[in-house]
């Protein structure tokens, strides 16, 4: 299907933008020494913090210090290291660039946030917390079994590492294309400042950094918008998105291969930070550090406001770079060489005038990086120790060398990451899908094992490993196999008023003609789920393993739901709107027999703990979790576990 094509205004610019900008010049400029200082600072005052922490702490730095911050964190410095933590520099870079090339659509993924963060704060956040557990994927081993654990911990290091790897690379690579920064200083720069404050200070020095980091980007972004009205106009940037469509928002079909509608950005997208936000141990370890469980709630809550304003503003700066760009496409003029570099040169044009204003902006995308980095790296080191060495290797490794271990992780963490970027810059274009295949394939199916334990009670050990597996390779198939067609409301690109005579790489003919594409039509014959919209993905494959998983456990047969500890369990019948609406014998019924009534408070009863203290709150080691699984009468079945089941593990560790 043929679009239609673009608004060419004949020889006149409109709006017009007289100035040293690029599609005048055909050139590029590089930045100056202040903003040179400027970026050096903002990784200098993350080194402070992560300095000053550890110094703070080195009295009493003992390992739950250092892991849990003592399990004494306020849930404002929470809530605002949740922000940072997946609003990375591919954000800041990626939402603008989104705008330009499509439409605002992604606005309707704050309305699924919404949905987010009550889903995390009200339904998996209480069994985390309660469960007293310092990694997610403990609860694996008490509802399935130890191979179950083991698996979701390696999906995770696996999904984190090349995550990291690119929220460090295509930030870096699109401003240095734009701005002559030198690449790969700027990714050892951020890479070693990470280590630095993650081996020195622990999860309290990476909390109180994000702070600043997130203080960074909304002043970057905030002053990046004040910028771009200045130089473009809120008029002309309402007449010209007007004019090129981008302000495309009520867009309800149920077309689920259209690239971005309502639905899709809503639950599609939402279905991404759920698995982010929810079960990801970068966000539960830094809601497991606070005080209680209503601060733990009230940060999760603090990030709605916050992805949304963050969202809002940065759509604002995409309008506006929209319309500066409407008539000479970077793009097409060869100015850039993908479109996530389009941001950083429209900064360059509008900041570039006044010294220094570019450094800001490198200092916000850059902290935006070292957040999401340093969260990454302390989180992967912290269970790379609870969940493969304590576990497998207990026995050789005494308690006090547990913080030298983890910091010694996040240096090779660290490293690997960096590595993994070089690496990056040799995949050229497929690293975009190397993306998207990450998070729906690694963490969807996440999502999908622990909703499958906490939601179905019948699930059992090989129904659990047999979903991860079935979703993973079925999402795997979907994006390598058939990928879904290209939006065919995509705005067209003009040339029309680039400077001719500046810009070699382009012919006049080209830059006098609308330049239009044509999408191609899906085939009639092929499987709708291979069509899907990219949204999607990350919801299919949560869906999936959940599916896959209830049929595997329905053909190895079903586990019996009252050898089940009911703190394993989330009533949804009883606790979420509207389903506790519905009568009492249909929600006696999907209860399948477990009692919920005071299930945590029993435990606490038996174990004598006060659900008041933090410092009790922190567990030493995994006896106390197992104790108090042992003691209010519930094993987990030998066919979740090894041949022993927990007694085995219960006894190894009752002699440590």
């Amino acid at each position: 299907m043929t679009q239609a094509a673009c608004y060419v205004p004949g020889v006149q610019r409109e709006p017009a933008f007289d100035g040293d900008f690029t599609f005048n010049t055909g050139r590029i400029k590089s930045i100056t020494d202040i903003d040179y200082i400027i970026f050096s600072l903002s990784l200098v005052i993350p080194t402070i913090v992560g300095s000053y922490q550890g110094w703070r702490s080195r009295m009493h730095m003992e390992i739950e210090e250092f892991m849990m911050a003592g399990g004494t964190m306020g849930f404002i410095p929470v809530g605002l290291s949740l922000i940072s933590s997946f609003l990375s520099a591919i954000t800041m870079i990626g939402a603008p660039t989104e705008v330009y090339s499509h439409s605002i659509m992604n606005l309707w993924s704050a309305l699924g946030f919404v949905i987010v963060c009550a889903a995390s704060a009200h339904i998996y956040m209480p069994v985390f917390y309660e469960l007293r557990v310092k990694s997610v994927y403990q609860y694996l081993e008490m509802r399935f079994s130890r191979a179950v654990r083991t698996v979701a911990f390696g999906v995770f290091a696996l999904h984190m590492t090349i995550y990291m790897a690119l929220v460090l690379y295509i930030p870096s690579v699109a401003l240095s294309a734009v701005t002559g920064l030198n690449l790969w200083g700027a990714v050892v720069s951020v890479t070693l400042v990470c280590i630095f404050y993650c081996t020195f200070g622990g999860i309290r020095a990476v909390i109180w950094a994000d702070c600043f980091h997130v203080f960074m980007m909304f002043s970057t972004v905030m002053f990046s918008l004040y910028g771009a009205s200045e130089a473009v106009g809120t008029r002309d940037m309402l007449e010209s998105v007007t004019r090129t469509n981008r302000i495309r928002f009520f867009d309800f079909r149920l077309n689920p291969t259209v690239r971005s509608t309502a639905w899709s950005s809503c639950f599609g997208g939402g279905g991404i930070f759920l698995a982010l936000y929810a079960v990801n141990q970068v966000s539960v370890h830094r809601c497991l550090t606070c005080r209680t469980l209503k601060d733990a709630k009230l940060a999760m809550w603090i990030c709605f406001p916050g992805y949304f304003l963050f969202l809002l503003l940065s759509i604002c700066v995409g309008l506006y770079m929209s319309a500066f760009y409407e008539n000479c496409d970077p793009l097409q003029a060869k100015l850039v060489k993908h479109s996530n570099e389009i941001p950083p040169l429209f900064m360059q044009d509008i900041l570039s005038h006044t010294p220094g204003f570019l450094g800001i902006y490198l200092a916000g995308v850059f902290s935006a990086t070292l957040s999401t980095v340093s969260s990454g790296i302390n989180s992967v080191a912290m269970v790379f120790l609870e969940d493969y060495i304590r576990v497998y290797f207990r026995a050789r490794t005494k308690e006090e060398k547990h913080r030298m271990m983890i910091q010694i992780f996040s240096v090779i963490f660290g490293f690997i990451c960096m590595e993994l970027s070089f690496l990056a810059s040799k995949m050229g274009p497929g690293i975009l899908q190397v993306g998207l295949t990450n998070h729906a394939c690694l963490s969807g199916p996440l999502l999908g094992l622990f909703s499958l334990g906490m939601f179905f009670p019948k699930s059992n050990e090989k129904g659990a490993l047999i979903g991860v597996f079935g979703a993973m390779m079925l999402t795997t198939s979907m994006i390598f196999m058939l990928p879904t067609a290209p939006d065919p409301d995509i705005p067209m690109k003009c040339v029309s008023n680039c400077n001719v005579t500046s810009l070699s790489n382009i012919s006049k003919i080209a830059l006098l003609q609308p330049h239009t594409t044509t999408a191609p039509a899906i085939p009639e014959n092929s499987i709708i789920i291979y069509n899907v919209s990219y949204l999607w993905f990350s919801m299919v494959s949560s869906i999936s393993c959940v599916i896959i998983g209830l049929i595997a456990s329905y053909m190895t047969g079903y586990g019996n739901p009252k050898d089940v500890d009911p703190r394993l369990i989330v009533p949804l019948f009883d606790d979420v709107f509207p389903f506790y609406h519905l009568p009492e014998s249909t929600r006696e019924y999907f209860r399948c027999g477990i009692d919920h009534k005071d299930k945590f408070e029993k435990a606490r009863r038996k174990m004598k703990i006060s659900p008041s203290s933090p410092l009790e709150r922190v567990s030493t080691d995994e006896s106390f979790i197992f104790k108090t699984f042992s003691s209010s009468g519930f094993q987990p079945s030998k066919s979740a576990g090894t041949s022993e089941g927990t007694g085995e593990l219960l006894t190894a560790e009752s002699e440590i």
